[in-house]
């Protein structure tokens, strides 16, 4: 995949071309795949839902999660997850740590005080700048910390290292 097959919608320059799965050096031209090879097929979808404020970065997430084999719900804020929450239960919640009216460490501690919520798997996805906030979340009682930008490896790492 090429950076102007990938970058719609500016996410490159939100991201970085790495968390998109390909690279600035790549030739344009190029039919070589450089990319990881596919993950192995899921025996049972897994569900995930992604909030984040930023509509690039809900897509992204969900472009790279559908890419893993998962079934991927959006959220745009807290409000709205909680909302689906009481709907479904997920496999998996990304959690931006910037949302309205919301920190992504006040949803988690929310989620963890609901008995059908709190052994959902909650990755907060922070900036590496936020470390007070990262800190929060994870004594509030995230699973896991994805620090944007990210690449697609390191959030493959995050989730084998939950258990998905």
């Amino acid at each position: 995949m090429t950076l102007d097959e990938a970058a719609t919608g500016g996410l490159a320059a939100l991201f970085g071309a790495r968390a998109l799965g390909c690279s600035l050096k790549e030739d344009r031209r190029s039919s070589r795949n450089t990319s990881s090879p596919p993950s192995p097929q899921r025996a049972n979808s897994v569900k995930a839902i992604v909030t984040d404020n930023s509509s690039d970065a809900r897509l992204l997430l969900k472009k790279v999660l559908e890419e893993l084999e998962f079934e991927v719900q959006l959220a745009e804020d807290g409000g709205e997850l909680l909302n689906t929450l009481t709907e479904e239960t997920p496999d998996l919640c990304l959690i931006d740590w910037s949302l309205p009216g919301i920190t992504g460490t006040e949803l988690i501690r929310a989620m963890q005080r609901h008995p059908e919520w709190r052994d959902i798997p909650a990755i907060l996805v922070a900036d590496e700048t936020l470390q007070d906030g990262i800190d929060s979340a994870i004594e509030a009682g995230a699973s896991a910390h994805l620090a944007k930008p990210f690449e697609v490896e390191r959030l493959k790492q995050v989730l084998d290292g939950i258990g998905l």
